[in-house]
Parts: structure tokens; C-alpha cells; sequence
């Protein structure tokens, strides 16, 4: 998820070809290149960056002391010394440790490259893993506009040290390198055959010296690697330089050791006679990583076989990682995500900005969370998810947290149906008492803001009494179904319909600009009179309605308003009595 970072102009060229298929070049921290853009340029730093050789370069702008930080260094430089490029942009020639052969240090550099324009010697340079690297290093002066460069080499000597030691020292002094190093050591004729072993080599296999000098080098690698330790032993020989490959290695017992084998050709004029074979058993760190390879496995079949989404989130640069679980959720590909890691932001909803900022907010300041939200899928499909972090570390300026989100879209479905089922009348499927309440309590305050009027309406079924006592609670049951029926047919869907209890109910309608009262009045008898004459019932359904204008302005409550329509209702109810009991 990070960018890829920008590089500085190349001191000894701007591009290659090589350049275009590899990583660009370490680049200057000044603005203008020290040589020329020209045509030669890009074999320059073809030479540079490909040579063996570890090569850096660095400005010397102050001649009474040690020259300032490095400006360019080659791809060996980083491969042998085992630091980054990056790192080595940093450092200055100190800081790279050395031990010098003889009476020669550090001090004496400056000295022979004002004297000379150059200097050479010879010691150990130790790597960052701290493994000593013997080499000859020349140093040598070069200028360009008005500034004073210095252009150093350094060659690994180690192998020919070895074999000039070998081959040089004395009988005690060749046994006392030879037979205490902490790696094997063979040296093998131009066959092949074992001349010579040390007790490393004895200790690895198991066998006694005799048992080991004269046998073929071949007779000691397994039968399924031996195809390609012969390859690359030819390899070798053909080239007559050092190499390193590994070979799978059977010891005297029967074990099969893992070697890492690093030859070095013997020879006679052009002739090659031999060579010195220095071994390494690498079976513990091989395993290791193959352990560590099959950890990894593991923790990537975890994650992505887990229920939860597993992520890493940055305050700075997004989403940085994110399991495929999301994919199967809500159809984004990885590659939306990776070029835009701020994407999941656009699907959050509308409601839930605000929820999600604080927390984005409070996690910048390293705190924890546990939010729910809903994101839209590609579809078009809301799911409620809950975000939770697990860890939380800062790092170069930035928060990091390492989260858990699950899917909780069914868990909240069902939250709303158990919110519903306790504010509905389970007789009338209409909203209680309770439901009323809330939900008209909320379109109160909403029309406060908007400036919006209401409608409230107490109704009340007429004669209930006598239908229960005439013809039974069940067709009582049926009357107040039907009432409700009607209610429905005579309201919209966006208004608050409720049975408040008994033969009682109450509607709401939340915006009453087109529906007034006389409007409702007309429905409501139309509805009535369709039911009454659809069917031959025994009873005819009547209803008594109050009605209450709720004013934004005003300062009514919702107990208040429906007070008034409540004292309406039972006026009506009283009206119709009375000419009952008249008639």
C-alpha cells in the first residue's frame, strides 16, 4: 500500500537500459548532478552499479577531516555489506567498520589522497550482520564543479587469501587455519577426489580421515541432488572462478545434511588441478525457514479462512492490508482497494459519517474502538458490520491498528424484529401504546425542525362492547382486525398507525399539507361504508375520531396533543349517543 519512494538524480547517470528493468540508482541529495547528462552516461553507471566490485563515492568537502556522508553506492556494496541502499546514504566512510592490516588506519586515507590523489590497503571490513569481509580497497581522488569527490573500491580477497594462506604458510601454520576452522574445508583434485579434509569435515560426516581421503567428492551427495552438484561443479570448472551452490550431503550414519559448498579453482598455469572447497552446514537454518515458511502458511490460512475480515489500517495511508473475506461480503476487488485505500470510506452510510469520523479521529490519537456501522456492497446492499481494534502502535509519525470486522447484518435484523414485535399489537399487527410513543415522539421532533404540520387522530370503535357480548370475544377480535384493516386502507404507509389499547387507536399523520382534515373525514367514511355494505354481517362498524393540528411554532407536546383529540373523540361519541338515544 505504500507509494513507491521517489529516488535523487544518479551522481554517474540519469537512466539505462538496465536501469528500466532493475530499481533506479541510489541518487544525490543535492539538486543538480555532479557530472553532465550525456550520452555516456548510462554506461557509467552500467559499469557502476554491475561491476563485482563494492564501489562508493562520496564528497570530501572539508580536507581536515574524514569525508561527509556517501552520494552514490553500488548494488555490491549492498549485497556484501548486507545493508540497504538507503542505510548506506546515511552513513559516512567511518561508520562502515574496518581493521586495517599492519601499522595502516583509518587516519593515514586523507593523508596519501592529499599526497597522491590516491590510497590502497588491505584488512577485514565487517558487514552489518557483523561477519568480517577481508578486501583490498583503493581509494582515489576525482573534482567536479569545484567540489572534491572521492571514488572508493572494495574487493572481496577473501578466497585468495585463503588459498594463498593455504598454500603459502607454513606445515604448522596450514594445520592451524586448516584443521581448527569452523567450517569444512576439502580440497579435491581436478577428478574430483578427495585430497585432503579437516576435522570440521570429519565432525559433519562421521567418517575418520582415511575413510574419507580418495573417495570421490560425487560418492558423498545425495542421488537426487547429485544431477545437479555435477552441473554445476562443471559449471565451474569451466568458468575456473568461485562459486556457491548448496548440495544435499550424506553423512557416514545415514542423515542427510544440507551444505552450503563455496569452491574456489586450484590451478597450474591454465591448467585446473583442483580445488579448495570450503562447506558450511546450513540444515538447521534451511529447516528454519522452512519452518518459518510453513508458519507463515499457516498464519495466512488463518487469516483468510477466518469469519472475520483481518485488517491493517494506517491513520496516514489507509488500508494497508485486508483479508479476501471482504471480497466475498461486498464485491469490491483488491485492486479498488490498493489504488485507493480510502475507498471503503464513499459505501459507509450516510448516517453512521459521523460515528465513523470520531473514531478515525480517536484512533489518530491511539486510542482503541469497537464501532458498528453499514457499508454498501457493489450491489447496492447495506451490511452493518462491527469494527474493533486489537492492537494499536505508532510508527515514523503513524498510528497503525490491526482490527477484527464481523459481519453483524443478520444479528441486527433480528435486533429489529425483536424492537418491533414490542411495539406491535400482535392482534391488530398495528403499533401499541409503546410503539405509538417512540416513533411519534421522533416525527415531533423532526417537524419542529422542518417547520412540517400534523395531523393527530384518537379514534375509538363504537359498540365493541356489545359486539363481544352478543356474538362472542372472537368476533370482537375480528371487529377490531377489520377496524385496523380499514385504518390501513385510509392511511399512507409513512404514517404512525396504533392500537393505544382496547376498542382505541391513534394515527398520526406525519405531513398533513395534503391530507387536512375534511380529507381524511371523506376517506375514512368511504372506507366505513365499503366494509359495512362488501358483506352481510351481523354488526355494522362505526368509528368516533377526534383530531388535533400539531404546529411546529407551538410549544404542544405529544401528551397534550393527544389530550385534545381525545376529548374530541368522546364529544363525537357523546353527539352520537345522544341522537341514538333520541331516535
Amino acid at each position: 500500500m505504500k507509494g513507491k519512494k521517489q529516488t535523487k538524480p544518479g551522481l554517474l547517470s540519469e537512466h539505462s537500459d538496465l536501469d528500466q528493468k532493475n530499481s533506479a540508482p541510489a541518487k544525490l541529495k543535492q539538486k543538480t548532478p555532479v557530472f553532465p547528462s550525456n550520452e555516456k552516461q548510462e554506461w557509467y553507471h552500467l559499469l557502476f552499479n554491475n561491476i563485482s566490485d563494492i564501489a562508493f563515492v562520496n564528497e570530501w568537502p572539508d580536507k581536515t577531516d574524514f569525508p561527509g556522508t556517501f552520494v552514490e553506492v553500488n548494488d555490491a556494496a549492498c549485497e556484501q555489506l548486507g545493508y540497504t541502499k538507503d542505510e548506506l546514504l546515511l552513513m559516512t566512510p567511518p561508520d562502515i567498520d574496518k581493521i586495517f592490516e599492519g601499522a595502516f588506519n583509518e587516519s593515514d586515507i586523507p593523508k596519501l589522497l592529499l599526497k597522491n590523489k590516491r590510497a590502497m590497503w588491505e584488512g577485514l571490513v565487517i558487514n552489518k550482520d557483523g561477519r568480517q569481509m577481508p578486501v583490498e580497497m583503493h581509494n582515489r581522488l576525482f573534482y567536479k564543479d569545484n567540489k572534491t569527490f572521492i571514488l572508493s573500491t572494495i574487493r572481496d580477497v577473501g578466497d585468495r587469501k585463503q588459498a594463498e594462506e593455504a598454500l603459502k604458510k607454513s606445515e604448522e601454520k596450514y594445520h592451524e587455519l586448516f584443521e581448527k576452522a569452523n567450517d569444512a574445508i576439502y580440497l579435491t583434485d581436478a577428478d574430483g577426489n578427495i585430497t585432503a579434509v579437516n576435522n570440521k569435515a570429519l565432525e559433519l560426516q562421521g567418517y575418520s580421515r582415511y575413510e574419507l581421503i580418495g573417495t570421490s567428492l560425487y560418492n558423498h551427495i545425495s542421488e537426487n541432488n547429485l544431477p545437479y552438484v555435477k552441473k554445476m561443479i562443471i559449471k565451474f570448472k569451466k568458468n575456473g572462478t568461485h562459486d556457491s551452490f548448496l548440495a544435499n550431503t550424506l553423512t557416514k550414519d545415514g542423515r542427510t545434511l544440507i551444505f552450503e559448498l563455496s569452491a574456489s579453482a586450484i590451478k597450474d598455469g591454465d591448467n585446473y588441478v583442483g580445488a579448495l572447497t570450503i562447506v558450511r552446514d546450513i540444515t538447521d537454518r534451511i529447516m528454519a525457514e522452512k519452518a518459518l515458511r510453513e508458519s507463515e502458511q499457516r498464519y495466512r490460512d488463518l487469516v483468510e479462512k477466518s469469519p472475520n475480515i483481518i485488517y491493517s489500517y494506517s491513520d496516514k495511508r489507509g488500508i494497508i492490508f485486508c483479508s479476501s473475506l471482504y471480497q466475498d461480503i461486498l464485491g469490491y476487488s483488491l485492486e479498488q482497494f490498493t489504488e485507493n485505500p480510502f475507498i471503503w470510506r464513499t459505501y459507509i452510510h450516510p448516517e453512521d459519517h459521523y460515528i465513523t469520523s470520531q473514531v478515525i479521529k480517536s484512533f489518530s490519537e491511539g486510542k482503541h474502538f469497537n464501532v458498528e456501522y453499514r457499508i454498501k456492497d457493489q450491489q447496492g446492499k447495506w451490511h452493518w458490520f462491527e469494527d474493533k481494534s486489537i492492537s494499536i502502535r505508532k510508527e515514523n509519525n503513524e498510528f497503525i491498528a490491526n482490527g477484527l470486522i464481523t459481519e453483524i447484518t443478520e444479528r441486527k435484523m433480528m435486533e429489529q424484529e425483536i424492537r418491533e414485535l414490542s411495539m406491535r399489537d400482535q392482534l391488530t399487527e398495528l403499533y401499541n401504546r409503546r410503539g405509538f410513543i417512540t416513533l411519534a415522539e421522533q416525527q415531533l421532533k423532526s417537524a419542529k425542525r422542518t417547520k412540517r404540520q400534523m395531523t393527530l387522530l384518537f379514534l375509538d370503535a363504537d359498540d365493541l362492547k356489545t359486539i363481544n357480548d352478543t356474538l362472542g370475544h372472537e368476533e370482537g377480535d375480528k371487529a377490531l382486525y377489520n377496524t385496523a384493516d380499514i385504518l390501513r386502507q385510509t392511511f399512507r404507509e409513512s404514517d404512525i398507525i396504533a392500537r393505544i389499547g382496547g376498542d382505541e387507536f391513534a394515527v398520526l399523520v406525519v405531513d398533513s399539507t395534503d391530507m387536512n382534515s375534511k380529507i381524511i373525514t371523506q376517506r375514512l367514511l368511504q372506507n366505513i361504508n365499503i366494509f359495512n355494505t362488501s358483506k352481510v354481517r351481523k354488526y355494522k362498524l362505526s368509528l368516533s375520531w377526534g383530531t388535533a393540528i400539531y404546529d411546529p411554532d407551538s410549544t404542544l407536546t405529544l401528551d397534550k396533543l393527544m389530550s385534545i383529540a381525545d376529548g374530541l373523540m368522546y364529544t363525537q361519541k357523546r353527539s352520537k349517543k345522544n341522537i341514538k338515544d333520541n331516535y
